[in-house]
């Protein structure tokens, strides 16, 4: 299936270890839209001591969530560039249902909609295994990631927090018709290709 998409607004979950960021950044380029992180968002809002940043940094540095009147700012601002004109996919926002409606009210104030919500679901034992993996990347300089920071303790509960936070989210857009699940539980390649076939393969692939 080949697919030429005027515009293409996409929103990517998973839990800690899904490998959705990884997922994310690859199917941006595949696609030509702009890949946008909440938490790379938050980070150059840090990095330019905006009033964002400032507002945001005691959360970010005690890891308490960022109060959504503050990312939905930040989103909104980054939605409205240029190179989003063809299409974003967002990963990290929304978490909640709350900050879906949020979402939902951003959107609407730039004549957007969402027409793909790509959940990649794997089983917690899977997540636990590649977590902990992952804990000891994250002593390598520059190689951590948002699913990297964790310590064995806490990898479990990670994964539960997430699933009760953003299980009632997915639940919304499986209701709306726009939920399309991935299983992730398989090489990287291969969750690619599902993803591309469900929603249809860029032009050139």
């Amino acid at each position: 299936m080949i697919a030429s998409f005027s515009s293409l607004n996409l929103i990517f979950l998973g839990p800690p270890g899904s490998g959705k960021d990884t997922q994310a950044e690859f199917l941006a380029r595949s696609y030509e839209i702009a890949h946008i992180s909440s938490r790379e968002l938050l980070r150059e809002e840090v990095r330019k001591d905006s009033y964002l940043g400032r507002e945001a940094r005691p959360c970010m540095e005690i890891g308490s969530p960022v109060p959504d009147n503050l990312m939905a700012g930040l989103v909104l601002s980054r939605l409205d560039q240029e190179d989003c004109a063809r299409g974003f996919l967002l990963t990290g926002f929304p978490r909640n249902t709350e900050q879906g409606k949020t979402l939902d009210g951003i959107l609407a104030e730039l004549g957007r909609v969402i027409e793909r919500v790509i959940y990649i679901d794997v089983p917690d034992s899977v997540l636990a295994g590649r977590l902990e993996k992952a804990d000891d990347a994250a002593a390598v300089p520059d190689q951590s990631n948002e699913d990297d920071l964790v310590t064995p303790d806490s990898v479990r509960g990670r994964i539960s927090s997430y699933r009760q936070s953003v299980e009632p989210l997915v639940d919304l857009y499986r209701a709306r018709g726009q939920l399309l699940v991935i299983d992730g539980n398989c090489p990287l390649e291969m969750v690619t290709e599902r993803v591309q076939q469900a929603i249809g393969m860029p032009v050139g692939v």
